[in-house]
């Protein structure tokens, strides 16, 4: 039993990266330090095709505007976070207070607005954006006695409810600088001129620590 259940795993592996392969070749990043993430995280991710509607938020000559989207990274033991070197994030429930820090030292804390629907624990920064939308729930139109759109229907998303930048603690709780805070868009806010303050250290894998 043991060894039919090992073999339809590697049958399995097998498919899997079999299928990645036919959607695009898989980039190996380079020795050049710029294609590497300080936190040290692995970054699995295909080169984005030319196109001008690619990722228009994001330079093409930087580190996004080659590798996006994101297929998957792998962050290093949490045992060994974070390093003296190291760029995280923390948010404080009890004090709702979000503070930067490099290795041991805070560089900088602000005050945010919202509730921290999240486990305390260790995580990592899934993407941040500029000029992010707001995929919008049946529960905003039906607040706003409008037709629900199919779901996925453009009109789902609203530019500008999180703002002018948007980090993604994970795919539902969401750092944003919208310009007020609403519990429909939910997640945390902070200023516009506080996440700018912090949004230029941040990579995909930054450890974001809530306690």
């Amino acid at each position: 039993m043991k060894k039919l259940t090992k073999k339809l795993f590697m049958l399995a592996l097998a498919i899997i990266v079999s299928g990645c392969s036919s959607v695009g070749q898989l980039n190996v990043l380079s020795n050049n330090n710029d294609d590497f993430l300080p936190t040290g995280s692995l970054i699995i991710s295909r080169q984005l095709p030319v196109s001008n509607q690619t990722f228009s938020a994001a330079k093409s000559d930087s580190f996004y505007g080659r590798f996006a989207p994101l297929m998957g990274f792998i962050p290093p033991s949490s045992e060994l976070l974070p390093a003296l070197n190291q760029t995280w994030l923390e948010i404080a429930i009890a004090e709702q207070k979000l503070s930067l820090y490099q290795g041991n030292e805070q560089i900088f804390s602000t005050d945010y607005q919202g509730i921290v629907n999240l486990l305390q624990g260790n995580y990592a920064m899934q993407i941040k954006q500029s000029n992010p939308l707001w995929y919008a729930g049946d529960e905003y139109f039906l607040r706003r006695e409008l037709m629900v759109p199919a779901v996925s229907d453009p009109l789902r998303l609203r530019r500008g409810a999180l703002g002018r930048n948007a980090i993604y603690v994970t795919s539902s709780f969401i750092i944003h600088d919208a310009p007020i805070y609403s519990s429909e868009v939910g997640g945390i806010r902070i200023s516009s001129n506080d996440m700018a303050k912090i949004f230029p250290y941040l990579d995909l894998g930054t450890l974001i620590i809530i306690k």
